[in-house]
């Protein structure tokens, strides 16, 4: 304590670092492909001080300042080259840091009022390697552009993502009281929050240059330089809830009131080689939402004994909301078009006379691709619950529970441009198998026309998601053992039907892919309430023992998760031809093109079903020691811990572009590993109280 009984002060310093392993690594100076590292670490330097200014009324901040460096930082999916295409995020360009002020205050031994304001910054800047990235406009800035090879999978040059900067802050007023009695613990408060969130990118050249084993196949270009400045009016919510008990039962009552509302702000963004100078006036209110939320739970003591409790639950979950929402709707959002590209003079540099059209109308203006429906609502969940929890013997308890939620008023963006009839159907031959795979070709005097508008999904039928887990769980203390585990059986269900385009991105079972116009790569299996998707097995199993020497605590920890889903997907261009003969290729049509006149650049079409392949289970095995050592008013706790003790190398992801190996080739890039599980680790630790 600074003043006893008055006040007193924590201080804390961490620093972490780690080296993540990225196989398959290529390095320019010695031509080599080897294993790059990713060199990072993370610093904390906390300060919290607590003020006791009477009997009833206290008063805490704390402040947490945490620096962050990662030398290189590889692209997903890529072989990244280490020295020109990896990203790099230094502190000296960063501000990341979380405050917090709280009262507290007992107005009575039923009543109980807080109040608190909080503050988190996390601003950071991913650039280029040093001498990589150029001024913008010179010589240099139009020639050293980024390059990625479909194929083979490199990465080069530079990088192949904008150089981005990225600065939210989000500021939050919480207020609660609570009112307790001998039948009723009553709470109500309020919680908002506000602030800004500013996105910059900037890529040498505005594009990327893309290969298909070395040969020019199309290039990505960008809108860059574009600023974007979101603003968060309040994310404001207002709760009431008792819990209420009677006899053996207890009830749990609640309603959330929920407002949401934000903005964009007045923006401004200079010209490119692919857009113009932009100006952009505020437009507020995008959204402006009210909701409530009813919360329901019921705890019946089945024989009275304190030992076994049935319990269930019904509450209605508003989907998370940030800046997020107008953030789609702006028109100085990073964008990109994927177009051809035909190296006409032989120099390895793309001009504008070698670059097909455009993919998008008005590409590079301050006209935004997407818009939302003036009434769209906001998605929500609906959860359902039921549990079972006993005491078997003093000390040892199990639980059983199974739960159910559904997604309702899911989003479903309409392509106004153009409508289904404006696809043409191509079967392709599925190399893998044979099976008949349809591509939906786009007539090239539409994909220009792009124009999607936003709505809340009418059909139930044609787009959906629902969750059902069961889960199983024991508790255990017995003769100076903790230890705790579970099992959990659970899978998602999606539909998603009623819409052609890939814009919606990632969702369970799918991968999202960023390309303009371009269909889902698994448009094919649109509804996996038809695929007998599997249900995924979890398990987790820890606890502590006091060893009889020395005072020393273990811990260990086992965790066995399924893998996650597995793509196999072929990414075909214009150029893309089946195998040259029936027996490789399983088609009739070998050596011939898979899709003649392709309107789009690159069309991914996954191969394999969602549901049927998955990445191995991952088993890690953790272990602790901690010691506590008495030195006169002083405690001091050392800790070790070391993480994977097996030292798997688990592979986390792997190229999953599919193709058929190329004559003389040694190695094909298909599977290859491209992140895996971090090494045995040794963490250290220590703390001094006093």
């Amino acid at each position: 304590p600074i003043k006893q009984d008055k006040l007193w002060f924590f201080a804390s310093w961490r620093r972490i670092a780690t080296d993540s392993v990225v196989p398959g690594s290529y390095f320019a100076k010695t031509g080599e492909v080897g294993t790059g590292v990713e060199n990072q670490w993370i610093m904390n330097n906390m300060l919290r001080l607590t003020w006791q200014m009477n009997q009833k009324n206290k008063f805490s901040i704390y402040y947490d300042r945490y620096p962050k460096f990662k030398g290189h930082e590889a692209n997903a999916g890529f072989v990244s080259e280490w020295d020109t295409a990896t990203a790099r995020r230094d502190p000296g360009h960063a501000l990341y840091f979380t405050s917090q002020s709280k009262w507290t205050s007992t107005i009575s031994n039923k009543l109980l009022w807080e109040t608190g304001f909080s503050t988190n910054v996390e601003y950071l800047f991913i650039g280029y390697q040093p001498g990589v990235q150029k001024e913008r406009g010179t010589p240099d800035w139009f020639t050293t552009i980024g390059k990625q090879d479909l194929v083979t999978l490199r990465a080069y040059d530079a990088r192949i993502s904008p150089a981005n900067g990225i600065d939210p802050k989000a500021y939050t007023i919480t207020s609660q009281m609570s009112y307790v009695t001998g039948s009723h613990a009553l709470k109500t408060g309020v919680n908002w929050t506000f602030g800004d969130y500013v996105l910059e990118y900037d890529i040498n050249g505005d594009m990327v240059q893309i290969y298909r084993s070395g040969v020019p196949d199309s290039v990505r270009v960008y809108n860059t330089p574009v600023r974007s400045n979101e603003y968060l009016n309040a994310n404001l919510g207002m709760f009431v809830q008792d819990a209420w008990t009677v006899n053996r039962m207890t009830l749990n009552m609640g309603v959330r009131f929920e407002k949401f509302v934000a903005q964009i702000k007045d923006e401004k963004s200079g010209s490119g080689v692919f857009a113009v100078e932009r100006t952009y006036a505020a437009r507020k209110g995008l959204p402006s939402w009210f909701d409530i939320s009813p919360r329901l739970g019921i705890s019946y003591d089945l024989f009275g004994n304190a030992r076994t409790a049935v319990k269930a639950s019904f509450g209605r979950y508003m989907a998370g909301q940030t800046t997020s929402f107008p953030a789609r709707y702006n028109p100085f959002t990073l964008q990109s078009d994927t177009r051809t590209w035909r190296d006409t003079n032989g120099d390895n540099l793309a001009q504008l006379s070698e670059i097909g059209p455009s993919n998008i109308a008005n590409f590079g203006t301050p006209v935004a691709t997407f818009r939302p429906d003036p009434d769209i609502k906001r998605e929500y969940d609906l959860e359902y619950t039921a549990q079972l929890q006993h005491e078997v013997v003093r000390g040892f308890s199990v639980n059983f529970g199974y739960f159910r939620r559904g997604t309702h008023n899911m989003r479903l963006t309409k392509n106004m441009g153009w409508s289904p009839s404006d696809y043409t159907i191509i079967n392709i031959t599925n190399p893998l198998d044979g099976s008949t795979i349809p591509i939906y070709n786009l007539d090239p005097t539409k994909r220009a026309n792009v124009d999607r508008l936003d709505v809340n999904s009418p059909d139930s039928e044609l787009r959906r998601r629902t969750y059902n887990g069961i889960q199983t769980g024991f508790n255990a203390r017995v003769k100076g053992f903790n230890f705790f585990g579970g099992w959990t059986m659970d899978r998602i269900i999606d539909v998603r039907c009623d819409a052609i385009e890939s814009n919606a991105g990632r969702y369970a079972g799918t991968a999202a892919i960023a390309a303009n116009n371009a269909p889902q790569p698994d448009f094919h299996w649109c509804d996996q309430s038809k695929l007998d998707m599997p249900f995924l097995h979890e398990f987790k199993l820890a606890g502590s023992y006091t060893l009889p020497w020395y005072g020393i605590q273990a811990n260990v920890a086992f965790q066995s998760y399924n893998g996650a889903p597995l793509f196999t997907r072929w990414v075909l261009g214009a150029s893309t031809r089946y195998a040259a003969t029936a027996e490789l290729c399983k088609c009739s049509t070998p050596g011939q093109l898979v899709v003649p006149n392709l309107t789009l650049a690159t069309y991914p079409v996954d191969l394999v079903a969602p549901g049927k392949q998955y990445y191995a289970r991952q088993n890690q095995l953790d272990m602790g020691f901690r010691k506590i050592f008495r030195i006169g008013k002083y405690s001091v706790s050392g800790q070790a811990d070391i993480f994977n003790i097996v030292n798997s190398s688990y592979v986390k992801s792997q190229n999953i572009n599919w193709r058929l190996p190329v004559a003389g080739e040694a190695f094909n890039t298909f599977g290859q590993p491209l992140d895996i599980l971090q090494p045995r680790t040794l963490r250290l630790a220590a703390q001094i109280k006093f």
